[in-house]
């Protein structure tokens, strides 16, 4: 290859090549605006099953807050390492209640478009269509995997919180 030493390590760019680079990255476009840029930032956000931020649009963020209060209630975390426990508890069960809306969204909107008839019969159609497209299948090991991450969490919090009180874990 031409642009590269006997050593497979690239060579250093040209100060000629490094001034294009740059007048190139000044002249870049990408949101200004504050809105700009928070609609940029959730681009990639297809299901949010594995989103960065636990509280998404269109969720209602007081409810996701009233869950963080009753958690830190329940837990009354002590230390950060404890916090972040108790966050990953949060984000678990956000994730799962998300999950089993999208679940139920997926069969009203194909249950919507059956012929009249008896509903279990519709959610019998809805449900057949899901599975032969796989779309239960990936939203059933998501929730696994969001299920033992809480799980996970759950253990580790009351092992942390039974040490500090001074008392033993006891199989956990």
């Amino acid at each position: 290859m031409p642009d590269q030493t006997k050593s497979d390590q690239p060579r250093p760019l040209s100060p000629k090549k490094l001034a294009a680079n740059r007048a190139n990255a000044k002249a870049s476009t990408g949101p200004k605006s504050e809105a700009g840029k928070a609609t940029c930032a959730r681009n990639a956000t297809q299901h949010g099953l594995l989103a960065q931020s636990v509280c998404i649009e269109p969720e209602h963020r007081e409810a996701f807050l009233n869950l963080c209060q009753d958690y830190d209630a329940r837990f009354q975390p002590e230390t950060a390492f404890e916090q972040t426990c108790v966050n990953q508890l949060i984000a678990a069960d956000w994730q799962i209640h998300r999950a089993l809306a999208i679940e139920r969204t997926l069969f009203n909107d194909i249950a919507s478009t059956r012929e009249a008839g008896a509903p279990f019969d519709r959610i019998t159609a809805a449900f057949c269509e899901l599975q032969k497209s796989g779309q239960l299948d990936l939203l059933g090991r998501y929730r696994t995997r969001i299920e033992r991450s809480q799980a996970r969490a759950y253990r580790t919090l009351s092992r942390l919180q039974e040490e500090r009180r001074g008392a033993t874990p006891q199989n956990l």
